[in-house]
C-alpha cells in the first residue's frame, strides 16, 4: 500500500518511540479538550509498522497514553504478520485492542503475485503464527479480480476462498 518499493522508492525512516509519544500524547490531549478524542489509534502505512525498531515500546507508550488520556478509545494495528511470530512483537500486538494482520490467501503463487513480499513468506507458517494469538486477531483480506501484468489476479473462486476458509478455522 504505502511500502518501499519501485513506486516508493527512499530509504527506511521509522520514528522513534520518543517521537510516537510525543506526536500522539499532544494530539490526544488537543483532540480530548476538543471534545472529538479518537474512536481509534491505528498503527500502519509507510511499510510495515512492526518493522520498526523500538515498536514493542512505541505500542506499551501508546496504551499508557491512551488510559490516561482517553480510555475508552482503542488502539489498532494493520500488519502484514510476517514479524508477529518475533516474541516482542507478539506480545506487543496482544496489548492492542485490534491486532488486524493480512491473509489475502493461503495460495503461494497468488502471494507472490498480489502482496510481492521482499523476503521469504511461508503461508503455513503465517497461519501458525495468527493462530498463535488464540483469537485476539482480526484477518484482513483483500479480495479483488482482474488482471497484473498480463497474469489473472482473482482470489474471489472457490479454489481460494474454500482454502482461506479452512485457514480462518485454524486461526480462530
Amino acid at each position: 500500500e504505502c511500502g518501499w518499493n519501485a513506486e516508493h522508492p527512499g530509504a527506511r525512516r521509522f520514528n522513534t518511540r520518543e517521537d510516537v509519544r510525543t506526536q500522539l500524547a499532544a494530539t490526544l490531549r488537543r483532540m480530548v479538550a476538543d471534545g472529538t478524542p479518537p474512536d481509534v489509534i491505528t498503527f500502519a502505512g509507510n511499510g510495515e509498522p512492526t518493522a520498526a525498531p523500538e515498536f514493542p515500546q512505541a505500542i506499551a507508550g501508546a496504551v499508557a497514553l491512551r488510559d490516561q488520556l482517553a480510555p475508552n478509545n482503542k488502539i489498532a494495528v494493520l500488519s502484514n504478520g510476517t514479524r508477529a511470530d518475533q516474541p516482542a512483537v507478539h506480545d506487543a500486538l496482544m496489548m492492542v485492542d485490534d491486532n488486524i494482520l493480512k491473509l489475502d490467501t493461503v495460495d503461494p503463487a497468488f502471494i507472490q503475485l498480489l502482496d510481492q513480499p521482499v523476503g521469504p513468506y511461508d503461508v503455513e507458517h503465517q497461519i501458525e503464527t495468527f493462530a498463535g494469538f488464540n483469537g485476539h486477531v482480526i484477518i484482513q483480506t483483500m479480495f479483488l479480480s482482474g488482471e497484473y501484468r498480463g497474469k489473472s489476479l482473482d482470489n474471489t473462486g472457490e479454489e481460494y476462498v474454500g482454502p482461506w476458509l479452512a485457514a480462518l478455522e485454524r486461526i480462530r
